[in-house]
Formats: structure tokens, C-alpha cells, sequence
């Protein structure tokens, strides 16, 4: 039975990274478009934080809908906007860092959003969409008949 319990939490935890996936995506093709069209009006700068907020306030309405199926509130929407804030910011540097590596704009953007995708992913499950109750951030060992300690995150 516990066997199952492990499949069955696995598999969940894979389809909500699964949604998650497609999430961002579709956030990345928001921001990608705005930022293409900022780009040709406005400098790198300017242009990436415009189409960054855009595609924040959508992603935050999917994540929160979709992916983790939470109601909006606004505890869950200031911690996802601090966050959205600290990627900007990460996001910003990272930008410019590959241009100064004269990495042209479009790549290095793609490039830019892939470094970032594994932190949002993480504060978002762990800290600002866990379930209250949860012992998200708790390793356990949970070695019940299989004769070695393995250890598995409690989602």
C-alpha cells in the first residue's frame, strides 16, 4: 500500500511540475512577444520589466487557478510579487551579463528565463502555494520495509 502511496504522490507531483511547465511557457511566450515589441521603442531595461510585469500578473492567475489550485489572496499575491520582483531583478542582471558577453538579445533572453525557471518553481511549491498543515521544507525518512533508509521530500 505504501508502495502505491509513493507512485501515486509521484505522479501528482510530476503533473503539477508538468502544469507548472506549461505555465511558465506560456508566461515566457507573453514575455517574449511584449519584450520584442517594447524593444523596438524602449531600451533592453525598460522594455524587459514592462513585458515582465505583464507576464507576471498573468502567471500569478494561472499558477494560483491552474497549477496549484489556490484561491487568490492577497497574502499569496504579495509573496508571489516579491518574488516576481527578486526574478526581475535577477533577471535584469542575467540579461545584461549575456549581452556584455555579446550574446545576441533574443537568445540571450531565452537563455536568461531558462537560468531563473528552477527558482520560481521551488519558492513557489515550498513556500508562497504550499498547503497550510504541510511539512513541505521537512526531509523525511521513510525506510518502512525496504531495508534502507530513503529519504523523500513530504509534499
Amino acid at each position: 500500500m505504501e508502495k502505491i502511496m509513493i507512485i501515486r504522490d509521484s505522479l501528482r507531483n510530476r503533473l503539477k511540475l508538468l502544469k507548472f511547465t506549461l505555465s511558465s511557457f506560456s508566461s515566457f511566450l507573453l514575455d517574449y512577444i511584449l519584450f520584442a515589441a517594447f524593444a523596438g521603442i524602449l531600451p533592453t531595461a525598460a522594455a524587459n520589466i514592462f513585458a515582465r510585469m505583464f507576464s507576471a500578473a498573468y502567471n500569478y492567475a494561472v499558477n494560483c487557478r491552474v497549477v496549484f489550485r489556490r484561491e487568490e489572496n492577497p497574502k499569496t499575491a504579495a509573496q508571489y510579487f516579491s518574488l516576481a520582483l527578486f526574478i526581475l531583478a535577477a533577471n535584469s542582471v542575467l540579461l545584461q551579463i549575456f549581452l556584455w558577453l555579446h550574446i545576441p538579445v533574443y537568445l540571450a533572453k531565452i537563455l536568461t528565463e531558462a537560468a531563473l525557471f528552477l527558482i520560481s518553481w521551488t519558492v513557489q511549491k515550498k513556500l508562497i502555494f504550499a498547503r497550510s498543515g504541510s511539512r513541505n521544507l521537512v526531509f523525511e525518512k521513510r525506510a518502512k520495509g525496504y531495508g534502507r533508509t530513503a529519504g523523500l521530500w513530504k509534499v
